[in-house]
């Protein structure tokens, strides 16, 4: 049986279509041939990309466009990492300690503008049904259409909720359905208010039927991924099927030199994603 990945973004506005898939593509390649010596030419990929429902005009330019990581830099596990990324960001910024702790774990201003900047679409979502029903259908289409696959399907940012709800609702019409691999990333699922609205929907959170594993992978210095650890939110699906919790360090860098721990690209290079990624192609 072939497989497919799926991809649903993330929040705010984005390039067009085909050029958001080719950067998912870009980035997924790169951390397989940097992290697992695998040059995969041609990678089968189903963007679910629903920004233009919420925005006119997608993004152009692209502020923050895919920017390879440069081939002198490591593309480190969090394990192996995050000390160093410690020390390196305490020691070029001055200031105190306990604040620049704070702002490591995504409790500073850049949590604040992120949010209030970027959950204007999660609004519109949870006061909308025609949104949500039209969101949530372009994921059960993607996955309708592979029906007989292995499915990996990675859900970015607000798209990981997008996702869940999807698959919930296909685990209540149709248990035949099989996702091989549901993959969170930069997740707000954990959000007190986003699990409010899931368990009022849903009565219980768990991980959806249709689901054989939930992989959760998050930086703990992104401000949307406020909850890194989603096992002790979500309980098992009837097949026993738990969150898996990962952490992992997001290394994109835009072109202006400013870090993004939320980025799409730096997840989707971690090498985190291509081990687990490396077992599906």
């Amino acid at each position: 049986m072939s497989y497919v990945i799926i991809g649903v973004h993330g929040l705010a506005n984005k390039p067009p279509r085909e050029k958001h898939a080719q950067d998912w593509i870009a980035a997924i390649r790169e951390g397989l041939k940097r992290n697992c010596s695998l040059d995969i030419q041609t990678i089968d990929y189903i963007p679910v990309h629903w920004a233009h429902l919420n925005y006119p005009d997608p993004v152009s330019p692209d502020p923050e466009p895919y920017v390879a990581t440069p081939s002198d830099q490591p593309i480190k596990k969090y394990r192996d990492g995050f000390m160093d990324q410690l020390r390196g960001y305490v020691s070029d910024v001055p200031g105190d300690m306990i604040q620049k702790a704070k702002e490591w774990f995504g409790f500073g201003l850049v949590t604040e503008a992120v949010l209030n900047r970027k959950l204007t679409d999660l609004g519109l979502y949870y006061s909308s049904h025609e949104n949500r029903t039209e969101l949530r259908g372009l994921v059960k289409d993607a996955i309708d259409g592979s029906k007989n696959r292995r499915i990996t399907l990675i859900a970015h940012s607000m798209g990981s909720i997008i996702a869940y709800d999807a698959l919930r609702e296909l685990g209540d019409t149709d248990m035949t359905y099989r996702v091989d691999n549901f993959v969170t990333i930069g997740s707000p699922l954990g959000l007190p208010t986003v699990a409010a609205r899931i368990a009022k929907e849903w009565n219980i959170l768990r991980t959806p039927s249709v689901v054989k594993r939930w992989v959760n992978l998050s930086d703990p210095r992104d401000p949307v991924a406020f909850d890194a650890r989603l096992r002790n939110d979500y309980e098992a699906n009837d097949r026993g099927v738990r969150v898996e919790d990962d952490l992992i360090l997001n290394n994109y860098q835009g072109p202006d030199g400013k870090k993004n721990y939320h980025k799409i690209y730096g997840y989707l290079r971690c090498p985190e994603m291509s081990e687990l990624l490396r077992g599906i192609l």
